[in-house]
């Protein structure tokens, strides 16, 4: 109860406050109320088209409630906003490629990993993803099993996936 009031007065305090409204859209999806997080989402992207912190979240929300197609735009919209935060490059990579633009997919995970090499994410997915003859000389062993834990986690309060 007490986490309820908390996020519900974050929101209410200021409802276009990105990082109250995905914190409270958090809390309402996992308190089963999936129908609320997702419309303080598009609420929040309504009133603050510019934010890519709303619009990430809103895709991510997107994927978890099977909205697949929907999510691919939202998703997009943070990129273009903020193309320099590689967790947003990162999630619309995996996105476009496990939701069939598979050439989609690599070749933007390809143009982050070369941009941003520290990125293991990146590196690590890019690795997984492409066959033996196709990886680098320098991957010597095998890639580690990649899940998409931005695909499967829902945003937190922080904006940084768990």
């Amino acid at each position: 109860i007490k986490a309820r009031v908390w996020f519900e007065w974050g929101r209410a305090r200021d409802p276009t406050d990105a990082a109250a409204v995905v914190a409270w859209a958090d809390f309402a999806w996992r308190s089963n109320e999936r129908p609320a997080a997702l419309s303080a989402l598009d609420a929040l992207v309504g009133a603050r088209p510019d934010d890519a912190r709303g619009w990430h979240a809103l895709g991510l929300m997107r994927i978890r409630a099977g909205l697949h197609t929907e999510a691919l735009p939202a998703l997009g919209r943070a990129v273009e906003l903020a193309p320099d935060e590689p967790r947003y490059v990162y999630v619309m990579a995996v996105a476009e490629h496990d939701l069939g633009n598979r050439e989609g997919g690599l070749r933007r995970l390809r143009a982050l990993a070369e941009a941003r090499p520290g990125y293991r994410p990146a590196t690590e997915t890019l690795q997984a993803w492409l066959s033996p003859r196709d990886r680098p000389a320098s991957a010597s062993r095998p890639p580690a099993a990649v899940s998409s834990p931005a695909i499967e986690t829902p945003p937190t309060d922080t904006g940084v996936l768990p």
